[in-house]
């Protein structure tokens, strides 16, 4: 969580977070880790959201070498001063539980409920 200087300047942060998020909607993102196996990470952003005070994004993660894709789950949520940030990777599990299901969100709703 990070709390601004002021409600103005937190949804400033926040719709400039909006249109950056959009931006990359579609975009994939290749790391390269120059090890023995020249493996080669890709990040590819989708799912893109808005729903009232919670921005929410699906990264897909992969990589070169045949090891299972799994998501990882965005959220940022606004509330008053403040935004919180929450990122979940569901690498665990079987396929059919490594499916992107609105965990980020639902815990960054239940962060911006406790912020006083």
């Amino acid at each position: 969580m990070v709390q601004f200087c002021s409600e103005a300047e937190a949804q400033r942060m926040f719709g400039e977070f909006v249109i950056r998020w959009k931006a990359c909607r579609g975009t994939t993102v290749t790391t390269y880790l120059h090890n023995a196996n020249n493996a080669e990470l890709y990040q590819k952003v989708t799912d893109v959201r808005v729903d009232g005070p919670v921005l929410s994004a699906t990264v897909i993660n992969s990589d070169n070498q045949q090891d299972a894709e799994f998501p990882t789950e965005r959220a940022l949520g606004i509330t008053g001063d403040c935004i919180v940030d929450v990122d979940v990777a569901v690498t665990g599990g079987t396929p059919a539980q490594r499916k992107p299901a609105g965990r980020a969100v639902n815990l960054a709703t239940a962060m911006l409920g406790r912020v006083r």
